[in-house]
């Protein structure tokens, strides 16, 4: 293979994705062009999506401690790395249609905007509905053909769950009437949000959103439940039916929230509804989310199952294969057992009550709250939610909260000191998570068409190019390797449009990628910490991969005095050549005859080549270097090295010329 030349245009949509489902935003079951805010365009509107059933990312973006401070993400190999905000997904993109409608562009899905159903311009308990109130205003709602569609219903939880962003932080315990400071956990920038509606007796925290997913089991003193997300604390529970909930009604996408699971045979499931793999089986045993990171590091090291890009799931990623028609406690003998499709395996545990149940598992994404900080980490529950909850005989524990609850753990600790449990329904504490590891599947959905309604996959190439806006007839046959600035992922296309194959890295680019003749990816990263990763083209790692994304070698090479920036050369003889910012200060730079007038207070970059010989996994020996301040002449201070007549030395770089940055350049 080779690479083409970019004879073609490649859309934003191109970026990141395997594949495109498109789903149709015009007019619901019924004829007719809708109501006033939807014409004829609008009415034709597909939307893009990568998989029929996208895993949009959390949004969180900080790394935290276990303490709960926030800090600067580790580097691999570093106790903690692998959080929530070190891998990058489907970021967050939304629309607002201007009429009371937002699509989701990652999803498909086109949602109500605001939960003010009474329409008197306020949020509060009056717009709240229960269960069956909602199955019959979205009744009344497609009768009345509501802002031209004749098709909303009621979210699933995992379509509620996409939705939400961990940029949030848990007001839980804060008493104050002021919420305007609070940052719920949802884009209030295209979502009408309140907080619960203290006037009427609520909490700050009871804004729990409805879903239409029933618990197959009961909650608390066997009562009959419902899903529900609150945007308020950023939890998963099922809350008792006949509770009041705020409520936004969705269109679209029917094949949202449904797996597609594939057992590989090599230990490994793949879900074509969403381009994940996973391991089939858990780890095994519990550990506290420190060693949960570390557990997934020293599983890339092992290289386990052939794969070394493994990563501990984030939150909305492991709540994709929670099954919600399972429960240990199901009515239904036949949906009893784990939340999770039976072609996983899980390790069964004893819970604290002695009897046979599922573990918790963690995810990578910290759970932050307003007095602990980034203290607890957000886990999911393939279990019973227990909860010790107080009743006139005591404390009972109980299932109080259903199997795929999404709560939170303090990361580290005694759980003995939590002999009751935590908040108003004494959810358990164990601090001692299970694992299931997670990577990037790379593979394209199983079918190029739906056999759902108002579905559409129209595939890639053909009439249909996706992403491509631009092929002409002097395009260079071949592929196009390329890695977008924004993604930590490498894409190999074709000339339509086609990903045919994608590398996950943990680095943004530096620039450069190249397929070598083997398959292997050579790739440049962008090492984030360095005092030159500001700079255009800032680079500091060279890395290989394999086809699987395995990595083979790295070679590091930044510090404070010198960077890799831009492109490599591979060699014939398997040596790289690198260029190199060479940082020389101040004080050096005068005294080899610069004027100290063209002098940054920072001093100067200047170039350097080297060549690199691979060595090992992770190391090179470099064995040829030439830099730029070996060949200078300056005419401005003859006392100084250099010192020379600049135009009978062409060959030479003239260190005053005044056309150069502080970077010298070659």
């Amino acid at each position: 293979m080779r690479k083409g030349l970019f004879a073609l245009a490649l859309t934003a949509l191109l970026i990141g994705a395997v594949g495109y489902y498109i789903f149709s935003t015009g007019t619901g079951t019924s004829e007719g062009t809708g109501t006033e805010g939807h014409g004829e365009e609008t009415q034709l509107e597909s939307i893009k999506t990568p998989y029929p059933y996208t895993v949009v990312d959390t949004g969180q973006e900080k790394c935290y401690d276990t303490s709960g401070k926030e800090i600067a993400c580790p580097e691999p190999g570093e106790p903690l790395y692998g959080q929530d905000a070190q891998y990058e997904g489907y970021q967050p993109k939304y629309r607002d249609n201007g009429d009371g409608t937002v699509t989701d562009l990652n999803t498909g899905l086109m949602w109500t905007r605001s939960p003010d159903w009474n329409g008197d311009g306020e949020i509060n308990y009056e717009d709240k509905m229960t269960y069956e109130e909602a199955l019959e205003f979205v009744k009344k709602l497609n009768e009345e053909k509501y802002l031209g569609y004749d098709d909303w219903r009621l979210p699933s939880i995992k379509e509620l769950y996409s939705l939400i962003v961990f940029s949030g932080v848990d007001p839980s315990g804060y008493d104050g009437a002021d919420t305007s400071k609070l940052v719920p956990f949802i884009d209030t920038n295209y979502f009408e949000f309140a907080y619960g509606d203290t006037k009427a007796g609520e909490r700050i925290i009871d804004a729990q959103f409805l879903s239409s997913t029933r618990y197959v089991g009961k909650v608390m003193r066997g009562q009959e439940a419902v899903f529900g997300v609150n945007f308020a604390d950023g939890r998963i529970k099922a809350y008792p039916i006949t509770k009041k909930f705020y409520v936004l009604f969705v269109r679209g996408n029917p094949d949202y929230g449904k797996n597609d699971f594939v057992d590989n045979g090599d230990g490994t499931i793949t879900d074509r509804a969403t381009g994940l793999m996973w391991t089939k089986n858990d780890s095994g045993y519990c550990m506290n989310w420190e060693e949960a990171l570390e557990y997934v590091q020293r599983m890339n090291e092992e290289n386990y199952l052939g794969y070394s890009d493994w990563r501990l799931p984030n939150a909305k990623e492991l709540q994709s294969i929670v099954d919600y028609t399972r429960a240990p406690d199901a009515v239904n003998p036949a949906q009893r057992g784990p939340a999770i499709d039976p072609i996983f395996n899980v390790t069964p545990i004893t819970n604290e009550a002695g009897e046979l149940d599922y573990p918790y598992y963690w995810t990578s994404t910290t759970h932050v709250s307003m007095f602990g900080g980034g203290r607890n980490a957000v886990y999911i529950a393939f279990g019973r939610a227990l909860g010790w909850m107080n009743t006139p005989q005591g404390y009972k524990l109980m299932d109080v909260h259903g199997a795929g609850a999404q709560r939170s753990d303090p990361k580290t600790g005694d759980p003995s000191r939590y002999p009751y449990g935590h908040g108003p329904q004494g959810d358990v504490v164990r601090i001692c998570a299970f694992v299931r590891l997670v990577r990037d599947a790379n593979v394209t959905p199983a079918s190029n068409e739906s056999s759902s309604p108002g579905v559409d996959y129209q595939g890639l190439g053909g009439e249909n190019n996706t992403g491509v806006v631009l092929k002409s007839e002097n395009a260079t046959e071949g592929y196009i390797l390329f890695s977008p600035l924004s993604s930590k992922k490498t894409y190999l296309i074709n000339y339509d449009g086609a990903v045919i194959h994608s590398w996950a890295t943990q680095y943004f680019p530096g620039q450069n990628a190249y397929l070598l003749e083997n398959g292997h990816l050579l790739r440049t990263g962008k090492v984030e910490d360095s005092p030159f990763s500001k700079a255009g083209g800032a680079g500091g790692v060279v890395q290989e991969f394999n086809w699987k994304s395995n990595l083979l070698w790295e070679f590091r090479y930044c510090s404070e005095n010198y960077c890799t920036h831009h492109d490599i050369e591979p060699l014939p003889n398997g040596n790289i050549l690198m260029i190199v910012w060479d940082k020389k200060s101040r004080a050096e730079a005068i005294e080899n005859g610069m004027n100290p007038e063209l002098v940054p207070e920072e001093g100067i970059w200047s170039e350097c080549i080297i060549e690199v010989k691979l060595e090992g996994k992770e190391g090179g020996e470099i064995v040829w270097k030439w830099c730029a301040w070996n060949h200078l002449i300056q005419e401005y201070d003859p006392s100084k090295p250099n010192y020379g007549d600049v135009e009978e030395h062409p060959e030479r770089i003239n260190l005053n010329y005044k056309g150069l940055t502080p970077i010298l350049l070659l």
